[in-house]
């Protein structure tokens, strides 16, 4: 589902001649922490501050900023100029409903602090018909140091389906005043860009974030158990005793951990063993990438594999995918899923070793 959406976006902004994009999924490569002196990123001969996102990324497709709302903004350098798009607005507004967009906020050229900016805001309905909300995008162009210009995006989440149009306004014009903070805040810069691979952890921003949990709890109805996480994930749905789902700091791993039944999962004459070779074959995992691990006197069968989605453009990208699997008696297995379209660490063992140091106690009724 995830890979549809991103597939229809790509091509449609493609389409509208606003963004390109690479593979990408080997793009981030180098991860740490930075004193807060040091927060900061060189792109397009500009310095920007990063103190106050909790993730910075350098990639093939500009510079990615996470903010503490969940947004991501997206800062791109091209090779045109602001009266470029001006003077072909209405033709690329076309081209972006002819790619499945509506416009939801016209073009708009204004300056602010002695910078010129154009605004417009898109929207996208999903045609995946087990996702019931929309994409919405606000665009920001302005001019860099070189005579060219800044594509600048920032991607909301789901709620703003629930917005009326005045408060989906409001929401444009609040992310105007984080651009031109951001842009305001930069310098120009004679430091060479960073080189794409680089990640900043913000120091600032992860004080002020909700603490990491190092371990968690599930429980089935005849077991509770506790079982330990890797750094820097957080857990979104609490809704299931039997289940979890995290994400990582990045917004980029998902991890999902669960208790499932044996009879839900295997057949009456099947070993966990067998049940994994099967589905390790179906998802086509290299004979390196399976195998089986003994953690505390219990045997975890895993596989990872990698799937590829081929973009109208030629591009490609990957899905990297990891799953385990662990009888822990009682007629249950705990089961361990995650994935990733960035992280290829998704795909090794040695990422979940956490996960699979379990303290399981028995339910007494």
């Amino acid at each position: 589902m995830i890979a549809g959406i991103v597939l229809v976006v790509i091509t449609a902004l493609w389409f509208m001649g606003v963004i390109t994009w690479g593979h990408g999924a080997g793009d981030v490569t180098r991860y740490g922490e930075t004193d807060e002196s040091e927060e900061y990123v060189v792109y397009d001969g500009i310095k920007f501050s990063c103190g106050q996102y909790e993730l910075v990324m350098v990639t093939e497709n500009g510079v990615f900023l996470d903010t503490d709302t969940g947004h991501r903004i997206q800062v791109l350098h091209q090779e045109k100029t602001l009266d470029d798009f001006w003077d072909t607005k209405d033709e690329r507004m076309d081209a972006g409903r002819s790619a499945g967009f509506e416009v939801d906020s016209d073009p708009e050229k204004y300056n602010s602090a002695d910078r010129d900016y154009i605004k417009y805001a898109l929207r996208q309905q999903s045609d995946d018909e087990t996702t019931d909300y929309s994409e919405y995008m606000q665009i920001l162009l302005t001019p860099d140091y070189k005579g060219d210009r800044l594509f600048i995006c920032i991607n909301y989440n789901k709620d703003m389906d629930d917005m009326t149009e005045a408060e989906r306004k409001a929401m444009y014009d609040k992310s105007s005043a984080w651009i031109q903070e951001l842009m305001d805040a930069g310098e120009s810069t004679d430091e060479p860009d960073d080189d794409t691979g680089k990640i900043i952890y913000s120091a600032t921003a992860l004080k002020n974030k909700e603490n990491y949990a190092d371990s968690d709890t599930l429980t089935s109805a005849c077991r509770t158990v506790q079982y330990g996480l890797p750094y820097g994930y957080l857990r979104k749905d609490d809704s299931d005793l039997d289940s979890a789902y995290y994400e990582s700091d990045s917004g980029k791993t998902h991890l999902y951990i669960a208790i499932e039944d044996y009879s839900a999962l295997l057949t009456d004459d099947e070993s966990l063993k067998e049940y994994v070779d099967s589905y390790a074959k179906n998802d086509h995992a290299m004979p390196q990438n399976c195998g089986s691990r003994e953690m505390d006197g219990r045997v975890f069968y895993y596989y990872s594999y990698f799937a590829q989605n081929w973009c109208d453009d030629g591009s490609v990208i990957v899905e990297y995918n990891f799953k385990a699997y662990c009888d822990i008696g009682e007629g249950q297995i705990y089961t361990i899923s995650a994935h990733s379209y960035t992280n290829s660490d998704v795909m090794d063992t040695e990422t979940y070793l956490e996960c699979m140091k379990l303290d399981i106690k028995l339910n007494i009724k």
